[in-house]
């Protein structure tokens, strides 16, 4: 998908569910590290939810900083931002894969097992579930 298909593919999907969005500028640039929409039944607003690695590669391939100067801006100036009801989700992916990898990893006293968890991978999407 390219670059304008998916800036008009979100643009399409807010307006067919009436959802105000907020999206990081350049969109352009960010737009890619989009990768859904949740809703939040306790204030009844949906938000957009970005990819914190994908977020951070769009910075070093556009906005031609470095990795580390990526990951330092947008931790301190991005992902902690509140910018109003509407403020985007930033999601740490990596956190359900350790998790899952600690949890096969580390053998646990009877009482205190957790039931394994096997990562999903399913368009762009990883999921831990249980099995």
């Amino acid at each position: 998908m390219s670059r304008r298909q998916r800036n008009a593919r979100i643009d399409e999907l807010a307006d067919e569910f009436d959802i105000e969005i907020l999206r990081m500028e350049p969109a352009d640039v960010y737009d890619p590290a989009v990768i859904g929409f949740a809703h939040d039944p306790s204030d009844a607003v949906t938000r957009l939810v970005y990819d914190c690695d994908r977020v951070i590669a769009q910075a070093v391939a556009f906005e031609g900083m470095s990795y580390e100067d990526a990951v330092e801006w947008h931790e301190f100036n991005t992902f902690c931002a509140y910018m109003g009801p509407a403020t985007p989700i930033f999601l740490q992916r990596f956190l359900i894969e350790d998790v899952a990898d600690e949890v096969r990893s580390e053998p646990r006293e009877t009482s205190e097992k957790l039931a394994p968890l096997v990562a999903v991978e399913s368009d762009d999407t990883v999921v831990g579930v249980p099995v």
